[in-house]
């Protein structure tokens, strides 16, 4: 495998982290400037809000 194919496989490969690890710092920026509609604008329909505890999980109407 050449250098650039490892290096485009490694990028792609760590695309999605690097997406996710945005979204998070996002959710924590916002968190902290208390902007609940931006915040929560980043929650799919679907999401679940897992907290601290085990049995802490909610969905996004359930979690506003």
């Amino acid at each position: 495998m050449s250098l650039l194919a490892l290096s485009l496989a490694i990028a792609l490969q760590s695309a999605p982290e690097a997406e996710a690890a945005a979204v998070v710092d996002r959710l924590h920026e916002l968190a902290s400037a208390a902007d609940g509609p931006a915040y929560f604008d980043l929650f799919t329909p679907d999401a679940r809000f897992v907290g601290t505890d085990g049995g802490e999980r909610w969905g996004v109407e359930a979690f506003k």
